[in-house]
């Protein structure tokens, strides 16, 4: 875990390809560091989550910029939710959840004549996990990518006839 970055550190930027830092971010940067590391990925111990990222983010370090610290971008990785209408119709846009957090799965707005919107499923037959509509979905409950497929059951006739 790194606890202070000096400068002469940086002078070989292509060394320090993935450079590991704690939790608490280091205070002792020189401002203007990282410009000269464009291509080096910064890894926040224990993951890069929403909240390591605004703890370096808070540091008073003389870059106004949300989401850098000393001039070190700080991505948040994200996982990107594809939605597939299964034989049905319509379209839906897909949904980006920041890893290691949560948030509600859009609206299901698919639709099939003559069925009904049953669940998401990440198998378009339904033998993967299934997800109710507007279910709350964690990011890190997949490890890349996903495709959520609509999956429907038949809408039920009714016979109103009196005997």
């Amino acid at each position: 875990m790194v606890k202070s970055i000096g400068v002469q550190a940086f002078f070989e930027c292509s060394s320090l390809a993935n450079l590991t830092v704690g939790v608490i971010p280091p205070t002792s940067v020189v401002l203007g560091t990282f410009y000269k590391c464009p291509r080096t990925t910064l890894t926040i111990a224990g993951g890069n989550t929403l909240e390591a990222v605004a703890a370096y983010n808070a540091v008073d370090d003389g870059d106004t910029r949300e989401g850098y610290w000393y001039g070190w971008a700080l991505p948040i990785p994200v996982t990107s939710i594809k939605f597939d209408a299964n034989d049905g119709t319509g379209t839906m846009s897909p949904q980006q959840i920041s890893d290691s957090s949560s948030q509600t799965l859009n609206e299901n707005t698919f639709t099939r004549e003559g069925f009904s919107f049953k669940n998401w499923n990440t198998d378009k037959d339904g033998g993967g996990t299934a997800y109710d509509n507007k279910a709350e979905f964690k990011a890190a409950a997949v490890t890349s990518d996903t495709t959520l497929y609509a999956l429907v059951e038949r809408k039920h006739l009714h016979d109103h006839r009196s005997g």
